[in-house]
């Protein structure tokens, strides 16, 4: 039965002519510097509060119920890990810019 799914899946996607993809051109001045973004601890608990306690874990399997209950004690330490991330450049883990992906049929 998955490879009956797949089969037909693969059918109805379409590849993508990437011989007309623009090039990558130099940063532009006008764009946002990272470097210029702070993230208060305010801003952080707001967010931390809107998590919903009965969704399911992320890749990293935390619970939200789990980052809700211990959010008063790491905060900070997020906080920071967030700001010296942006102030370097930009720069962010190869955890950060990876994702797991699965499709729902």
């Amino acid at each position: 039965m998955s490879e009956e799914f797949n089969s037909f899946f693969a059918s109805i996607f379409t590849k993508e002519d990437l011989s007309n993809i623009l090039p990558v051109s130099k940063r532009d001045d006008s764009a946002p510097i990272l470097d210029l973004i702070r993230i208060d601890e305010e801003r952080f608990r707001k967010c931390m509060t809107m998590l919903r306690a009965d969704k399911s874990p992320g890749s990293d399997d935390i619970s939200p119920r789990l980052l809700i209950e211990i959010a008063d004690e790491i905060i900070t330490p997020k906080q920071r890990f967030y700001n010296k991330s942006l102030q370097t450049d930009g720069s962010v883990s190869e955890d950060w810019r990876t994702a797991n992906v699965c499709p729902i049929y």
